[in-house]
């Protein structure tokens, strides 16, 4: 199911942001529109990983295929006799470019031809939101926010979660929400095998050479990825991915957030739930539909940090 078909286009708005103070509130929605509330995030949009599959004109082992193109990760789908195989699936983690790609599948192939092209059966694509003063508050306010007002909601199957079996929870509640993604839970809309998967936390680790290492504060950040396979790539080719501008992907980052005016019943019950984004048919009071709940609006200026991430992530990945 392609997510982004029926998305309608918003005006992006500009990138230039003052600071807003809270809300009077427990949690911040940071809502008014005379103050925009950005000035303390810098935003930047990453492919946190791109899965490969790859074919060699002979045999060869997922080992020789790891340690040649440097990656942690490599399967062979065909294993024969003493291990070798053609066909292997590799997963390139935080490439900086389309060339640095073409630069590792360089160091397996110049000994081993490829029988066909490279083929992508995955890809995530991530957004992290910085706080310039490194405040974790800040990481767990936009985390809620990425949730709370989401435009995209690819399931209803939503949950926080973190390590170990029985941590997983439904989402009840924005305060109950905020609560958990400060205790270091992670959320997460859909299942691992969907072919648009949602995943949304705090991001204070990495993993390099299997070891979990903590980041530096300046390298923590809030993080929304969407993770796309199957029917929901956009090319299944890897030369039609260098071609690929991400604005085109801006529909999966679109936000809402709540108007400014609203009558103190309706403000709180917003407020209090925990996703109001979401773009669905809702039918009015007098009838007829609407597509987004009545309380609340396009929120411009998140919008146009995110479409200039993705710009900026197209450029970098053509440089």
């Amino acid at each position: 199911m392609n997510h982004i078909a029926n998305l309608t286009q918003e005006a992006e708005g500009t990138t230039t942001f003052t600071a807003m103070p809270p809300e009077p509130t427990t949690f911040r929605l940071l809502t008014s529109s005379s103050v925009k509330p950005y000035a303390n995030y810098r935003f930047r949009a990453v492919i946190d990983w791109i899965d490969l599959r790859i074919v060699t004109a002979r045999p060869t082992n997922f080992d020789t295929v790891r340690t040649r193109m440097g990656i942690a990760f490599a399967k062979p789908l065909d294993k024969g006799l003493g291990g070798a195989a053609t066909e292997f699936t590799v997963r390139i983690q935080e490439p900086t470019s389309w060339t640095s790609i073409y630069e590792r599948l360089e160091k397996l192939t110049h000994d081993h031809p490829l029988a066909v092209a490279v083929q992508v059966t995955g890809i995530e694509i991530a957004m992290d939101a910085y706080s310039r003063t490194q405040n974790r508050q800040e990481l767990v306010d936009m985390v809620a926010r990425f949730f709370k007002f989401a435009t995209v909601m690819t399931s209803d199957n939503r949950r926080t979660s973190g390590e170990g079996k029985g941590s997983s929870q439904g989402i009840g509640s924005f305060k109950g929400l905020r609560r958990r993604v400060s205790e270091g839970f992670n959320i997460y809309v859909g299942n691992q095998s969907d072919s648009t998967y949602q995943h949304m936390y705090v991001k204070e680790t990495t993993k390099r050479d299997n070891v979990v290492h903590v980041l530096p504060e300046a390298e923590q950040r809030a993080r929304t990825e969407f993770t796309f396979s199957g029917q929901d790539l956009k090319h299944h080719d890897l030369q039609g991915w260098t071609e690929h501008d991400f604005t085109s992907d801006a529909g999966y980052f679109k936000y809402r957030k709540l108007k400014t005016r609203l009558n103190p019943f309706a403000r709180y019950g917003l407020e209090h739930i925990d996703q109001v984004g979401q773009r669905q048919l809702r039918k009015r009071l007098h009838g007829g539909t609407r597509h987004f709940s009545s309380g609340t609006a396009a929120d411009f200026d998140l919008n146009a940090l995110t479409y200039s991430a993705l710009r900026e992530l197209t450029r970098r990945m053509k440089a």
